[in-house]
């Protein structure tokens, strides 16, 4: 038996620090990281100082004021820092490398895309938002009460790149290849479409391909379709994290830079806001913490000097490599579709394949129609691209174009939004038909 005293600060009753509060510690502690050795109590009359800055702003708008923070609070949180990065920031990287570093050398991993490890990671949003303070009872939050999430993430082990990022509600080996596929692409686009600052554009052929032992990555599928596309292929032991470090700790990184910033509320005034872009973290869906995530990586971690580059960032890293090495250009579009397209099976007729209303054919598709008339075919899907699809006849994969032009380089999801908006404008009609006239 034990006792444990009964105090309001104790355990599960302890006070939460608000989401304004914890921004004030987060700004006061950038002065602890200076050569300068700031001491702890600093630190804490700093993160007050701003906090009754704040309280001036919500007493004009008739709001409580917050509770200032203690000294506690402040060196709890500074010893969640990174200990190298501190060390190295107040005393020097020579004596944090003395103090901190490893006795031997880790793998010598030279050229980008030599070597891409892939994990996932299961997310508990709901959990994470109410530890930071939100109010996630209301309707909006919905969708993410519903449960877990998982996210796949695979990064380039020389540079440190991010080059890929899916999340689903369970994981799987469709997920997986998802994120392999999404890694050989130029995702500028992506970037561009959600306001980031720099482009996502890293990309190419992967070389090797370093998973643990989850159904999702021993799956026989995703075996197979990196051997088809020529990229080796390493099982290592589940539960030994530092065979695989650097996935692991860039999941640390969401966790410890990311995460903070997760946040439900809006402000009324700029005032009220303060210089923190809460605006930009407001996540009330599943997808919006996925372009949360990647604006994180392009805009904040590829940016952001890295301990293991020798303090140079994730981008620069890269494209001195490349400069260095040269680019080793991914499979063609129509390759990566063959292998890694989403499996679909589709009645061929004389029109052709139909798929979300577009009508796909060519003139090898239909002289197999001719010769073997009408069945089931298998087909992949690009959902970056409807302008072709693969189709499986004759042992071979082929490249079947469609119909519309304007279906090059439209996505599977604009495609099918813009089709739900037109089943709803156009009340007059029972449904939508797109006509296929028979040749």
């Amino acid at each position: 038996m034990c006792f444990v005293k009964k105090s309001r600060f104790n355990g599960g009753n302890a006070k939460r620090v608000s989401s304004q509060v914890e921004s004030a510690i987060q700004a006061a502690i950038k002065t602890y990281l200076h050569p300068g050795r700031v001491n702890i109590s600093h630190i804490a009359d700093e993160a007050n100082r701003i906090i009754r800055e704040l309280n001036k702003s919500l007493a004009l708008s008739d709001q409580l004021p917050e509770r200032e923070t203690c000294q506690s609070t402040v060196r709890r949180r500074i010893a969640e820092l990174d200990q190298f990065e501190t060390c190295a920031a107040r005393e020097g990287v020579a004596k944090a490398k003395n103090k901190l570093g490893p006795y031997g050398q880790g793998l010598e991993i030279e050229a980008p895309l030599q070597r891409i490890e892939m994990d996932e990671w299961q997310i508990d949003l709901i959990a994470m938002l109410e530890e930071a303070g939100i109010d996630v009872g209301e309707p909006k939050f919905d969708e993410l009460r519903t449960g877990r999430f998982w996210v796949c993430v695979a990064i380039d082990a020389a540079t440190r790149v991010i080059l890929a990022i899916k999340m689903a509600r369970t994981p799987s080996h469709e997920t997986a290849l998802a994120t392999l596929w999404l890694a050989m692409r130029n995702k500028s686009e992506i970037s561009k479409q959600l306001g980031c600052k720099t482009e996502w554009s890293q990309h190419g052929h992967i070389f090797n391909v370093v998973v643990d032992n989850g159904a999702s990555f021993v799956n026989p599928e995703f075996k197979a379709a990196l051997a088809d596309l020529g990229i080796g292929y390493e099982v290592l032991p589940a539960g030994v994290p530092k065979l695989r470090g650097r996935v692991e700790r860039v999941f640390r990184t969401f966790v410890t830079m990311l995460m903070p910033l997760l946040t439900g509320r809006t402000f009324s005034n700029p005032q009220e806001r303060g210089d923190y872009p809460f605006d930009k973290y407001v996540v009330h869906t599943a997808d919006s913490i996925v372009e949360l995530m990647v604006r994180f990586v392009v805009d904040a971690y590829h940016p952001r000097a890295h301990r293991g580059l020798e303090y140079a960032t994730p981008a620069d890293t890269w494209n001195r490599l490349m400069a260095l090495y040269g680019h080793s250009p991914a499979k063609s579009p129509h390759v990566l579709r063959h292998f890694l397209g989403i499996p679909q099976k589709r009645q061929l007729g004389r029109h052709g394949v139909l798929v979300c209303g577009i009508a796909y054919t060519s003139r090898k598709l239909a002289a197999f129609f001719q010769r073997r008339g009408a069945q089931q075919i298998d087909l992949r899907i690009d959902p970056e691209d409807m302008g072709s699809v693969s189709a499986w006849f004759d042992d071979a994969w082929h490249t079947i174009p469609a119909g519309l032009p304007n279906a090059r380089g439209t996505s599977l999801a604009v495609w099918e939004a813009t089709i739900r908006e037109l089943r709803r404008s156009n009340k007059a009609a029972a449904r939508l038909h797109i006509e296929v006239v028979d040749a």
